[in-house]
């Protein structure tokens, strides 16, 4: 009963918050309602430019002045930190009457000081922003078919050095009529809104208006200074006025006059009062800013998926393995001491400076707590546009009212840490209070006398920096040390384990750590920089930002990107034996405000070009200074606090209680003599460097015995071979298969462009106005609308450059590795891109088409290849289809990029062709910091390199059966000279077979390639195949017998059987994903031996291509003769080849690498065709 009363108190309090909720208006946005010849009045705010980003007062320019004086409009907080200075104008209207020809005022002779600065204004850009009820104006100004919208309107315009003043404005007032008496039913706004007393002065009853647009027009018109010498202020001009935009006639000249005046419509619309602010919120561009947005968010949550996924599984497999090795202190003799088990006595060793670590941990809380509730706030609507400042004053609010949590934190950590006594709580207390605001008041003062000295109104007024004072020390200050107060009487958390007395020594790394920590910041870059690219254009070029649901998402994501970042950065180090990652684990992910500040110089560059003058410039750079310290703290906070609970839960799972520390004596002879003596926590470093040794020596001392005793037959099965190799999966050997899979992106990537591309009206008008005729005719045949050669050649090109470089790849695979071939094909794809996206002509865009073929080539050649050989045998083929997860991906992602731009004109297509870049950087990156196979690096003579690699990737140096098999294979490999001339003979004639094989999986990609990486390793590759060819006929046949019937010439499909043609070609794909498409670069990269084997991969990539290349020349053409016959075509191919897969294909799954030709001897056709074994 008692929890049911609980239950219910909650529910009613929710209840009263959302009413209150519900009966909430924003300042200033409530409606007025106006009765016919109701006065309105305009105010005016700072003007502004983007070639300065300093705003200047309305009346610091030769303007009229209003009749009563000028008056400051009240500001909340948040607008006056951005610069806004609200005043009233002259400019008046009457509610519902059009008034011309309206006289405002003559300024006298502008003086020489007048002339300069209006010149300089004009120069840079700067805009006129006025008001009316609460609605800026706007104006639309034609480009092409398309209306640009503008927020204001110009000061003036310079033609051929000539100045021209807009001293003339036509103003087009919007309203909507409302007839009934009480507007809040209208509105349906609920009782609050009843509350508003209707605005009119006759009375409530009568018909009323609210604006709901409020447009401007300047125009620069030459008035006689004479005629207008005896008009007051709001008199009516003389003559006629035209107002023409088009025109410009009132040149500026010192020591004239210039006249203004002004015009005013009303024009009666059906925009409600609610939706009067859709106008300014819509956003160019929408399309491409949700659809990469989204696919954004869905490839970082894969890509963090994975690596999260492996991680745990990787930490539980080394906890178990320890708890064994603790029940039986014998099994230490057969288990050498590794990675990060070796530091259990100094991982929770104090940092340097953990003082200051704790201070940037508690301001970083404090930062994210903001965030996460301003733009929460801001994503319910309760910081509305319509409300100026208020985003700014609830940041403000909500990160005083925070403070506490920065105390708590801090103090908290440093009691944790261990670094003083628990009376010096006040001190990091108030220093955490101080350290990040004191930062960003430097700044921000530096910034601000830049300001003054521009007598700019964005400079912030010394009576609002004694209020900041005052409300940092009154409210911040003492709330942190409320919380430090608390974070010094919660309960201390105890270390799992004991610290040494002695530091650890920390093994000398081959890379620095600060490299890896910088590298790190990349990937939570990837989830933010579209969505900062939309946030700097809000704050720099004057555009509306209000996607505040989207902003929540990605901040989440960034949230658990950068804890994941910094969680396995951190277990890495501790694998090398570095225990030093504290501040590791904060630099991690707090590096991405590293490629943050660099994005905005880039942005600055490229974006901002009209920027003008150092102090802009300067003002820019401090204020993204001043924001990436902001998300360095926050980020930073996150990945440390992430890798501290990793770390305590991690040392909390080992018992570690007492050790069995082992003290190494060296005798006269082999073998060692060993004692154990029972020591707690300390193991002196030299000790297991000896333990270490002998274990070594004593290992290969036995497998020296095994191997004389012959039990390593050469005659043995291939698969008790395969249970000799040692070693586990390593995080190392999945990171560096997952980066390296990136290649097929590239792969991917152009499938799915192309495509899109090439359907677009503004590709096909530029290089194909031919094909666009056609496809705009309506009488065309539906099968022919795209029968063009040349467009064929736009798409086949690539795959004939393809063969070629495949070719190539081959002998630069051989000789300089598989890791060159990779950075090769990463770099011609860079280039093929570029030359794509900045084609002037046919030329230009088919020699771009052509590099990014020969970066195909080398790609496809040898990152299977590269794949094959770093993974274990038995998952060997659930890595390699990383790389058809990548191309997948490439598809999914160039797919969602054409969504997006087919609708930005003209140069959509250009943004799709260019963003092939993107894959380019991420295969050229990754071929850069990857290591070579081990296979190749003994091929070309480097064993002692490819040892340690191997017993890297294999967590062992138990590789002695693996590496030997390495060494025999690289012997009989470097005897074969001409390996595309011997991968003809009849030992190899069994591989040969597989090159039809892959010749059909270049047309089509799937998404369900991780049923086949779950499945391919336990039921085999010869079961997907069959049971995936099967599949694929039948759907083939469904759709060639629904287009035969139900489509032709001039038929088309109805609704009801497109969506059924819709779901078989997905049944296709599916079956596609989990057999043929991952499986055709499988099988062929693995069952080569290792001295053709590059040559074979080259040729498996040449006939897939080559294929391809004829497909793609010959498919328009095929489809306007075989119509609805071309699936049946190609249902005959499959059918072929799954007969072929089902009698000829043995199965290798389970089977070493280089243990291949067992697999064929056994096979009840090739060991007929095979020579007998030597």
């Amino acid at each position: 009963m008692e929890s049911f009363r609980e239950f219910s108190l909650w529910v009613l309090a929710f209840c009263l918050v959302f009413q209150l909720g519900y009966g909430f208006y924003l300042p200033g946005s409530y409606p007025h309602k106006y009765g016919v010849g109701d006065e309105l009045s305009v105010k005016v705010n700072s003007l502004t430019s983007i070639d300065t980003e300093m705003p200047f007062s309305y009346y610091s320019l030769p303007f009229c002045k209003p009749e009563g004086g000028v008056k400051d409009s009240a500001e909340n907080l948040g607008e006056l930190l951005m610069g806004d200075r609200i005043e009233n104008s002259p400019y008046k209207f009457k509610m519902y009457t059009n008034e011309s020809e309206i006289f405002l005022c003559q300024v006298d002779k502008l003086s020489d000081e007048q002339f300069k600065i209006l010149t300089k204004r004009i120069d840079e850009m700067y805009q006129v922003n006025l008001i009316l009820d609460n609605l800026p104006a706007i104006r639309f100004t034609k480009k092409d078919e398309y209306f640009l919208r503008w927020t204001g309107y110009p000061v003036g315009i310079k033609i051929q050095d000539v100045y021209y003043l807009f001293n003339h404005l036509k103003f087009n007032v919007l309203v909507h009529k409302y007839e009934e008496p009480n507007v809040a039913r209208v509105m349906g706004t609920g009782d609050a809104a009843e509350m508003i007393p209707p605005v009119g002065k006759e009375g409530s009853d009568k018909p009323g208006y609210m604006v709901v647009g409020f447009e401007v027009i300047p125009c620069s018109i030459m008035h006689n200074a004479d005629s207008v010498k005896n008009l007051k202020m709001y008199g009516k001009y003389p003559s006629p006025v035209k107002c023409d935009p088009a025109t410009v006639g009132m040149p500026i000249k010192e020591g004239q006059p210039v006249a203004f005046t002004y015009e005013v419509t009303f024009e009666e619309s059906d925009i409600k009062w609610p939706s009067r602010w859709d106008a300014y919120l819509k956003m160019e561009g929408a399309k491409v800013h949700w659809f990469s947005i989204l696919n954004s968010l869905m490839v970082i949550t894969f890509l963090a998926g994975i690596v999260l996924v492996i991680f745990l599984r990787t930490v539980r497999r080394d906890l178990t393995r320890y708890e064994e090795l603790d029940k039986e202190a014998q099994a230490q003799m057969n288990e050498e001491l590794s990675g990060w088990k070796l530091v259990v006595g100094d991982v929770f060793r104090a940092p340097s400076n953990p003082a200051l670590l704790c201070i940037m941990v508690g301001d970083g809380v404090q930062i994210l707590g903001m965030a996460v509730v301003t733009i929460l706030f801001a994503a319910l609507g309760f910081m509305s546009p319509a409300s100026r400042g208020t985003l700014i004053t609830g940041m403000i609010f909500f990160y005083l009212i925070l403070g506490i949590a920065a105390g708590y934190v801090a103090v908290r950590l440093w009691r944790t840490i261990g670094c003083g006594d628990q009376k010096g709580w006040a001190s990091v207390a108030f220093k955490a209070a101080c350290f990040f605001p004191g930062i960003a008041f430097f700044i921000l003062t530096i910034l601000n006398f830049l300001l003054w000295g521009s007598h700019s109104t964005g400079a912030i007024p010394f009576s609002l920096y004694v209020i900041l004072l005052l409300l940092w020390f009154c409210i911040s200050v003492p709330l942190s040390l409320v919380g430090g107060y608390f974070g010094a009487r919660a309960p201390h958390l105890e270390y799992p384990v004991r610290t040494n007395q002695i530091p650890r020594e920390i093994p000398q790394q081959r890379y620095p750590s600060w490299l890896l920590v910088l590298g790190a910041g990349t990937l939570p870059f990837g989830t933010l920089f579209i969505e900062l690219f939309f946030i700097m254009s809000s704050i720099w070029m004057g555009r509306v930002y209000y996607v505040f649901g989207f902003l929540f998402i990605v901040l989440i994501l960034l949230v658990v990107v950068c804890a994941e970042v910094s969680l396995v950065l951190t277990y890495m180090h501790l694998c090398v034996e570095d225990w030093k990652w504290w501040w590791k684990s904060f630099f991690a992910s707090g590096s991405v405000a590293i490629y943050i500040f660099l994005y905005s110089i880039n942005y600055l560059v490229f974006d901002l070009k009209s920027l003008s003058g150092p102090v802009s410039a300067t003002l820019y750079l401090g204020y993204s200074l001043l924001m990436v310290l902001a998300i360095m703290f926050t980020t930073g906070t996150v990945g440390f606090l992430s890798s501290f609970w990793f770390v305590y839960y991690l040392f909390s799972s080992v018992k570690s209680i007492y050790y069995n520390t082992l003290i190494v004596e060296v005798g006269d002879e082999f073998p060692y003599f060993i004692k154990f003596k029972q020591h707690e926590y300390e193991r002196p470093s030299f000790i297991e460097k000896k333990y270490c040794s002998f274990l070594s020596e004593r290992r290969r001392l036995k497998r020296g015995e095994e191997m004389a005793g012959g039990s390593f037959a050469t005659d043995s099965v291939a698969k008790e071979r395969a249970q000799q190799y040692k070693g586990r999966v390593t995080l190392y050997v999945i990171i560096t298969c997952i980066v390296a899979a990136t290649g097929g992106s590239l792969f991917g990537y152009d499938i799915g462009i192309s495509g899109g591309v090439t359907s677009m009206d503004d590709f096909l008008q530029k290089f194909f106005p031919d094909v666009y005729k056609q496809k705009m005719h309506a009488h065309e045949n539906n099968y022919c609308k795209f029968n063009s050669q040349a467009l064929a050649a736009f798409t086949s090109s690539l795959y004939i450059a393809g063969l070629v470089a495949s070719l190539i790849a081959s002998p630069v695979t051989r000789k300089y590795g598989r890791r060159m071939s990779i950075i090769c094909g990463g770099m011609s794809f860079l280039i093929g891109s570029a030359l794509n996206a900045a084609a002037a002509n046919l030329v230009m865009l088919i020699i771009g088409r052509i590099m990014l073929g020969v970066g195909i080539g080398f790609g496809n050649q040898a990152v299977p290849l590269y794949l094959s050989e770093m993974a274990p045998t038995h998952l060997r083929g659930g890595l390699n289809m990383m790389f058809q997860v990548a191309t997948t991906f490439g598809i999914f992602t160039a797919n969602m990029v054409n969504y997006g731009t087919q609708n930005i004109k003209p140069w959509g297509w250009r943004l799709s062709l260019g963003l092939a870049a993107v894959p380019a950087l991420l295969m050229t990156g990754g071929g850069i910091c990857l290591p070579d196979t081990p296979n190749s690096l003994v091929n070309r003579g480097l064993t002692e390199k490819a040892r340690k690699l191997l017993e890297k990737i294999r967590g062992t140096d138990d590789v002695d059966a693996e590496f030997q098999d390495m060494v025999d294979a690289s012997e009989l490999a470097s005897s074969i000279k001409h390996p595309f001339r011997n991968i003809l003979e009849k030992r190899y004639r069994p591989e040969a077979a597989s090159l039809y094989s892959s010749a059909l999986t270049g047309g089509v990609l799937a998404s369900s390639t991780f049923i086949s990486i779950a499945t391919v390793d336990r039921l085999g590759r010869r079961p997907l195949l069959i049971s995936g060819g099967i599949q694929m006929i039948t759907c083939q046949v469904i759709v060639a017998i629904i287009l035969g019937v139900k489509f032709g010439d001039n038929r088309e499909l109805s609704k009801g059987f497109s969506i059924l043609v819709v779901v078989v070609i997905c049944l296709f794909v599916l079956a596609f994903g989990w057999s043929w498409g991952p499986l055709g670069w499988t099988v062929p990269s693995e069952i080569f031996p290792l001295e053709i084997r590059s040559a074979g991969q080259s040729i498996t990539v040449s006939v897939n291509l080559l294929f391809t290349f004829i497909i793609a020349q010959a498919f328009l053409s095929l489809l306007c003769s075989f119509k609805f016959g071309i699936f049946l075509f190609f249902a005959g191919w499959i059918t072929i080849m799954t007969l072929f897969v089902s009698v000829f294909l043995p199965e290798t799954k389970g089977i070493p690498i280089e243990e291949m030709t067992f697999m064929w001897r056994r096979h009840w056709f090739w060991k007929r065709v095979l020579p007998a074994a030597a």
